[in-house]
């Protein structure tokens, strides 16, 4: 009698997920993961906001206030909102620094940010964009010009250029 044989367990198996969709998914975590110090510090100047900041004026009497629009939380919200945790917390030091009486105070905007690079874009010197330009006009002109008096021609033109622009 031949033995029975068990049945392989059935495992659920679900397709693997397309790379893009998947690479998308763990940027997405990696943004929200980045994000993260700066929520921190963001519900730290909230806190801030709510107990210690309403209870100064209290305190040290009405002339404590703060001598530049934004209010120095404020502009450490936006900072932080605005550039990250790292340089925004940068930023809000600087502020920090800045709040003593010998400041004038005023107006002092959190500064907006840079535009984003694009990701496949090389930096380029524009000086060596310009001279690469120039050289392969100049080779062009000379490469076209086979004759010998084109380059006399071409130097007289170039002259009376000059002579022209002079006048």
């Amino acid at each position: 009698m031949p033995k029975a044989t068990t049945p392989p367990a059935l495992a659920i198996h679900q397709p693997p997920l397309p790379p893009s969709s998947a690479a998308a998914r763990a940027r997405a975590v990696a943004t929200r993961l980045a994000a993260l110090p700066a929520a921190l510090l963001l519900g730290l100047v909230r806190l801030y906001q709510l107990t210690l900041s309403p209870a100064l004026p209290a305190i040290f009497g009405p002339a404590c206030g703060c001598r530049f629009y934004p209010t120095c939380s404020h502009y450490a919200s936006e900072a932080l909102r605005t550039h990250g945790a790292l340089y925004g917390t940068w930023l809000t030091l600087v502020r920090l620094l800045k709040c003593t009486p010998l400041h004038p105070g005023g107006l002092d905007p959190v500064p907006p940010r840079p535009p984003a690079r694009r990701r496949n874009s090389r930096p380029t010197c524009s000086r060596i964009a310009t001279n690469r330009a120039a050289a392969t006009q100049a080779f062009a002109t000379a490469r076209g010009a086979n004759e010998a008096a084109a380059p006399a021609a071409a130097l007289t033109t170039s002259s009376k250029v000059l002579t022209l622009s002079l006048n």
